[in-house]
């Protein structure tokens, strides 16, 4: 499944299909309408947003895009042996330290625990969860905190209104654990 067809596939709550295409770049074309697609997950997304969202990085969006839908595949089918994202997936990678990178990779990012939770539950000892867990612990607006959580990262997302606001929402932390937080990221 190309990634635009992935992209909408998942933002409508439809099937996804896995083929071969996971491993590969996608074409210009298929980044053109990829990215059409996530310009509109942004705009509803910013409807619901807590406060004023950072602007969205299309690159960052769609690398997530891209992360995401290789883990994907490679939960769907763990006979894989490919345990590392792909380099055209790599070489894409924000540097996770603007908000706006936080904001957009958080478009398809989203999904990622509840694929790391199959691949847990899957096999406790898989190869595959080192790597999504590196993955999640750059991103914790998706992810939520873990011990390999980048503090780095976790900054970012606290000093940012509508980013703590999201992350309060989504991972049930109240408003004094924000503080608990402040103290785990000077702890590290």
């Amino acid at each position: 499944m190309t990634i635009d067809c992935f992209i909408d596939a998942v933002l409508q709550g439809s099937a996804v299909v896995l083929d071969e295409s996971m491993h590969s770049r996608p074409t210009s074309n298929q980044y053109r309408r990829a990215e059409t697609l996530l310009r509109a997950a942004d705009e509803n997304a910013r409807l619901h947003a807590p406060a004023n969202a950072p602007e969205l990085c299309i690159d960052a969006a769609m690398t997530g895009s891209l992360a995401v839908r290789w883990v994907a595949a490679m939960c769907a089918d763990r006979l894989e042996e490919q345990i590392e994202l792909p380099d055209f997936v790599v070489e894409r990678l924000p540097s996770g330290e603007r908000s706006e990178d936080h904001w957009s990779m958080d478009l398809m990012m989203g999904f990622l625990p509840d694929l790391r939770q199959r691949v847990q539950h899957a096999m406790e000892d898989d190869p595959l969860a080192k790597t999504l867990d590196r993955l999640a612990g750059d991103w914790p607006l998706s992810c939520g905190m873990s011990e390999s959580t980048n503090p780095t990262s976790m900054r970012i997302v606290k000093n940012n209104p509508c980013l703590a606001a999201w992350f309060e929402e989504r991972h049930g932390a109240e408003p004094q654990s924000i503080e608990v937080l402040e103290h785990w990221i000077n702890d590290r």
